[in-house]
């Protein structure tokens, strides 16, 4: 559907939708694990927007390159397109834009072991999230900063973080970000020593990345096997 509107976009002249279906087949082939073909669909859109001078798009189709590269695990450039994406969706007023973007920031530094930079990143990206109403946002910051806290090992804060990140998925009914917080909640609690709230939260965590068909499913099954054989009777 995308290259239907793709080519219908280029034989009418419209350069935005063109740059538009450019950016969703790249959001798609990102989907799909295939990221440097994803990559070269978002700097197609990048470029467009560029030529026609259209900053918000601009700043979208950076955020996805930033995206895509971060995927590939090519933390270096995805910092690069996210710090770019930031300004822009600042320059142009784009709150969602630039929440967004410091939270991905935020993701990166994570995995880069900088926590405590991560940490106010994902914090200033919930201030965002709250300030502009946006739900899913707030759940994405609340359970990246939980993530990130567990790691640091504040444990009450991450535990009071991403519990407040189940609840909001669950409210608006964001299935991966329910099963995510599930997940992290699992590795708090056996952290904590309770093997068995710990082992409830994973299987359901288990459950429904099985169902979504996501690849959290194979991070569950590891985490179960860790909880069993940390202690506990084992139940099903």
């Amino acid at each position: 559907m995308h290259q239907q509107a793709l080519v219908i976009s280029q034989e009418i002249g419209d350069r935005q939708g063109e740059g538009c279906a450019l950016g969703r087949l790249g959001a798609a082939y990102e989907r799909l694990g295939s990221y440097e073909r994803a990559i070269d669909f978002h700097q197609q859109h990048l470029n467009i927007a560029r030529e026609i001078g259209d900053r918000w798009d601009e700043g979208i189709a950076l955020g996805n390159l930033g995206a895509a590269y971060n995927r590939l695990g090519n933390y270096e450039q995805a910092i690069n397109f996210y710090q770019q994406a930031l300004i822009i969706s600042r320059d142009t007023g784009n709150r969602w834009g630039e929440g967004a973007a410091l939270g991905s920031l935020g993701v990166v530094y994570d995995y880069l072991g900088s926590y405590e930079q991560a940490i106010s990143l994902h914090q200033q990206a919930l201030i965002i999230s709250r300030e502009i109403g946006n739900r899913w946002s707030e759940g994405a910051a609340l359970g990246n900063l939980g993530a990130t806290q567990l790691k640091e090992s504040q444990h009450s804060e991450a535990l009071e973080n991403t519990q407040a990140a189940l609840q909001i998925f669950q409210e608006i009914g964001g299935r991966e970000g329910e099963a995510e917080a599930l997940k992290n909640l699992a590795e708090i609690y056996q952290l904590l020593g309770n093997v068995d709230v710990a082992r409830v939260n994973a299987q359901q965590a288990l459950t429904l990345a099985t169902e979504l068909g996501i690849p959290l499913k194979i991070e569950c099954e590891v985490l179960l096997q860790k909880i069993e054989s940390s202690g506990g009777s084992c139940r099903n």
